[in-house]
């Protein structure tokens, strides 16, 4: 039987120290690749890789294009796109954001269950809201082992508890003792096969974004929500995954239900302060107008109706800053 040969790691906020805790246990003979994905901004080069390489004696390096992992290596997700494992070699995929990021764990979860099945090992650790889960779901429902950072261990608990919760993994551990779990794991055969499921190649062929060809009925996975995308205004569709339920758009933007929450309370928030701006634009070409009007009337209208302008600017501010509404 095949042993377990590939390791998925996930994290975000706090998975830096995690990260660093769990590769200072691994050993120089490690038999097994692994492939990292933290959430980074996306702009300018990723110094992860030089920033690792000083805690642990396997090879690390910014994954690229085609690689074909090699035990005892450790490959970063660069800026920018999602790291994924086709035909046993390293896949930049440039699809749409998942939970407003991109890279993001859950790709590089599902393509580990859909290249390696029983093979895969996935981890989880610190970080907020809940990437990972539907990834580390997809692993276990392919016959591969999940491992969750414990909560308590964690700078951030968020993204471990809806991992244990949502995927039901089968081990839970402090970042600096899940490194002798994936030395024992990684040394023993892996079960038998599961066959993958199509909605995880599917979802798995959409993070790629090119190179894996995307069957037409991709585009209508789940069922209407009735909700439209924070990204592109596009109409989102519900997918219930497990007892999870998620959201994917048309071109693909996906979003567990709290980034999703997240992203429209923050699209919220922009139109609000667009409203403000606008608001007092007008207001000051109402006021513009009363100069030029010559007085009067004309002029007491124009100034009336700026007034109303700025109250009701005024109005949208104090709910932005959380303060009391006049009237309220």
């Amino acid at each position: 039987m095949a042993e377990r040969d590939i390791i998925g790691i996930g994290g975000s906020a706090g998975g830096i120290d995690a990260l660093r805790r769990l590769l200072e246990g691994i050993p120089a003979d490690f038999p097994a690749a692994m492939l990292v994905v933290l959430h980074i901004a996306p702009e300018g080069p990723s110094r992860l890789a030089e920033m690792f390489q000083r805690h642990t004696p396997l090879r690390v390096a910014t994954a690229a294009d085609g690689v074909r992992p090699a035990p005892g290596s450790i490959h970063f997700a660069p800026p920018d796109c999602h790291l994924l494992l086709h035909e046993g070699r390293i896949l930049l995929g440039r699809g749409p954001r998942e939970n407003r990021t991109r890279p993001a764990v859950d790709p590089l979860f599902r393509s580990l269950a859909v290249a390696r099945d029983s093979r895969a090992v996935g981890v989880v650790l610190s970080g907020r809201l809940s990437d990972g889960s539907s990834g580390l779901r997809a692993i276990v429902r392919c016959g591969g082992c999940g491992i969750v950072q414990c909560p308590d261990d964690a700078g951030e608990a968020e993204m471990p508890k809806n991992a244990i919760e949502k995927a039901s993994p089968g081990l839970v551990a402090p970042a600096a003792e899940i490194a002798g779990l994936l030395s024992h794991l990684v040394r023993e055969p892996a079960p038998p096969a599961q066959p993958v499921p199509a909605d995880i190649r599917s979802e798995t062929r959409i993070a790629a974004g090119r190179g894996v060809a995307m069957a037409p009925d991709e585009t209508t996975i789940g069922r209407p929500a009735d909700i439209s995308c924070p990204e592109c205004d596009g109409p989102l569709r519900e997918i219930s995954d497990g007892g999870m339920k998620r959201y994917r758009c048309r071109v693909g933007h996906a979003y567990t239900a709290d980034a999703l929450l997240t992203a429209i309370g923050e699209e919220a928030e922009r139109a609000l302060w667009v409203a403000i701006r606008v608001l007092e634009e007008r207001a000051e070409v109402l006021r513009r107008m009363a100069k030029g009007s010559g007085g009067g009337n004309l002029a007491a209208r124009y100034t009336s109706h700026a007034d109303e302008l700025d109250a009701d600017r005024e109005a949208i501010r104090r709910i932005l800053l959380r303060e009391p509404v006049a009237g309220s």
